[in-house]
């Protein structure tokens, strides 16, 4: 199931879901959120989505997965101590 037929399921009408999450202060069209069921849900919907408790939705960039990938802390060596 994909995240606007959750949205869908949740908020029954393109217009609710438009605002439950607007844009710049002000609601989005029924139109510019039906367009999401062809190019895909934005980025900042999807993430609130995942925020939201009531959602059930995760973010696949923000899921744990239980491995840490890019970090690297190196340890500092005795001769940097010093400076």
């Amino acid at each position: 199931m994909t995240l606007y037929e959750i949205l869908k399921t949740q908020f029954k009408t393109n217009a609710a879901i438009g605002r439950r999450f607007p844009k710049k202060g002000r609601p989005r069209g029924s139109q510019g959120v039906g367009k999401w069921k062809t190019r895909g849900v934005p980025e900042d919907v999807a993430i609130l989505c995942h925020l939201d408790p009531n959602i059930p939705y995760t973010h696949p960039s923000l899921a744990r997965t239980g491995e840490v990938k890019g970090l690297y802390v190196p340890e500092l060596r005795s001769d940097r101590d010093a400076i």
